[in-house]
């Protein structure tokens, strides 16, 4: 069809979404095409093709649809045949080159935007993502209710469960390095599994923990029948174990009887006997060897051993 001609009447790009729509994934084009004769009415071949710039040889995208024309004018969703995607516009120069049937493809033009275009500049600094306001987010460098435990990109979702521990409360699922970083601020502990802080254990020890003190006698005679010594516990403490031996050296009969505990003694049939005594409030104890062979070396010797009284 000789003498025919077209004429760009809107080229709409519109890719930013709307409240109440999804964002439509063609570009609509308008145009007339007049003959020799007048107005074209009919249906005919037209190939679009995008190219990077006026004076690109060659196009990056292409599509060719049968348009239906009425009285010379004809609609075309570009997109409707080749998919169209927003990398596809996202040219500095994009233009438009339009090809009718099998004549020479008309002078390429350059793809202007429209009103509502004009808002797809807002994507670098987008109000919401994934449907939440940009409020919802907190740049990485920011004093902010959620600590990252591993780092890589920019922003930190502030209503998001990945790796991000709320100090508001929660449960770490793994390890906590803490390198040379330390945990401060611990209140004090009220459970066994509570952390506790230096201060806290320091006191403790100090204040509420318990001592051991270990407190000994010793006594030895060569007259008598028998040879004693006594050890008390300090004030604030009390008896927790004890420990006494004794020697004899009678003419040619010497023996030895050591007794451990907390009973009365031991003793060697009627010759020789070595025990712990303790008064009536178990202050002090008494240590005494005895044998019925006077007049001979005695010896007896004792140890206890007192904790903090509870």
């Amino acid at each position: 069809m000789t003498g025919r001609r077209v004429g760009l009447v809107a080229v709409l790009v519109c890719w930013t979404a709307v409240a109440w729509a999804a964002v439509p994934q063609t570009l609509h084009y308008s145009g007339k095409l007049d003959t020799a004769g007048g107005a074209f009415t009919g249906t005919i071949e037209v190939t679009f093709d995008l190219y990077a710039g006026a004076g690109a040889k060659s196009s990056f995208w292409s599509e060719t649809q049968a348009v239906a024309v009425q009285n010379g004018r004809f609609h075309a969703q570009l997109g409707s045949k080749t998919t169209l995607t927003p990398a596809d516009v996202n040219v500095a120069d994009l233009h438009l080159g339009v090809t009718v049937g099998t004549d020479d493809e008309m002078g390429k033009v350059p793809v202007a935007s429209v009103a509502y275009a004009f808002r797809a500049s807002e994507a670098a600094n987008a109000a919401t993502v994934g449907g939440q306001a940009a409020s919802s987010f907190a740049g990485a460098v920011h004093n902010h209710p959620y600590a990252p435990l591993s780092h890589l990109h920019d922003y930190a979702a502030s209503i998001h469960s990945h790796s991000y521990l709320s100090t508001g409360g929660g449960t770490l699922g793994g390890s906590l390095a803490m390198s040379s970083n330390k945990v401060t601020g611990l209140a004090a502990p009220t459970a066994d599994a509570d952390a506790a802080t230096k201060a806290y254990v320091d006191a403790a020890g100090s204040g509420g923990g318990f001592s051991i003190k270990e407190v000994g006698c010793s006594n030895s005679a060569t007259t008598g029948n028998n040879v004693q010594c006594a050890a008390a516990c300090p004030a604030g403490m009390k008896i927790f174990h004890s420990y006494v031996n004794c020697h004899f050296q009678v003419l040619s009969d010497v023996a030895a009887l050591t007794y451990v505990g907390e009973g009365f003694g031991l003793m060697e049939g009627s010759n020789y006997s070595c025990v712990r005594m303790h008064d009536a409030q178990d202050a002090t104890i008494y240590f005494r060897a005895y044998t019925s062979k006077s007049a001979q070396n005695k010896q007896v010797n004792g140890e206890i051993w007192c904790i903090t009284a509870s």
